[in-house]
């Protein structure tokens, strides 16, 4: 006597036998009878079981509403009008990323990546890269001399390179640029420094 199980899953489970096709097709059989029991707050979010009854479910959302009075939308307007009112349109705001770190540890993948996801936001925004302007104005051939904190013609070479990408960096602002991401190790005090007096009043 054959065992007739009511789960579709059981009864390829008990046949020895299970197709990929009647897998998905089953699955998505049992989807739709539980269509209704979810509630989905969005991307990234979990989604929450709805009560049994339609009573308390409605319960439940006039609570979550009145812990939530504002929605998150209308908490997003607020929060930039907020930000327009104390500091000015968000044209006339500038932000400069400054970017530290040893080498190869990253900063050039994440300002590119931070650059992207800026523009799809809408900021305008530029990603100056402090190791093209070194390789344009002294060649790709240097030696790891060039780079050693013991070499004062390196170390002048090198902050001469990130004060022109500054300077850059500062002029596209005045003209418009809202976000300016500046790639160096900037490893040192010294070379941090100098970058904040150059910005500083900017």
């Amino acid at each position: 006597e054959t065992e007739v199980a009511k789960d579709p899953m059981k009864a390829y489970a008990l046949s020895g036998s299970v197709h990929p096709q009647s897998l998905v097709s089953a699955s998505l059989q049992r989807e739709e009878s539980h269509k209704g029991l979810f509630v989905d707050r969005g991307v990234g979010s979990p989604r929450v079981v709805k009560s049994v009854s339609a009573s308390t479910f409605a319960t439940d959302m006039k609570l979550t509403e009145s812990k939530n009075a504002m929605p998150a939308a209308a908490g997003a307007v607020a929060a930039a009008a907020v930000a327009d009112h104390m500091l000015g349109p968000k044209e006339d705001r500038h932000l400069a990323i400054v970017l530290v770190g040893l080498p190869a540890r990253g900063k050039t993948f994440t300002a590119a990546k931070l650059t992207r996801y800026l523009r799809w936001l809408g900021h305008d925004t530029k990603h100056f890269n402090v190791g093209k302007y070194r390789r344009l104005k002294f060649g790709t051939n240097q030696t790891a001399d060039f780079f050693r904190a013991d070499n004062p013609e390196g170390i002048e070479a090198r902050n001469e390179v990130a004060a022109l990408a500054m300077e850059d960096m500062i002029s596209w602002m005045q003209e418009g640029g809202q976000v300016g991401i500046f790639d160096a190790t900037n490893s040192s005090r010294q070379r941090r420094n100098m970058l904040m007096k150059m910005a500083e009043g900017k």
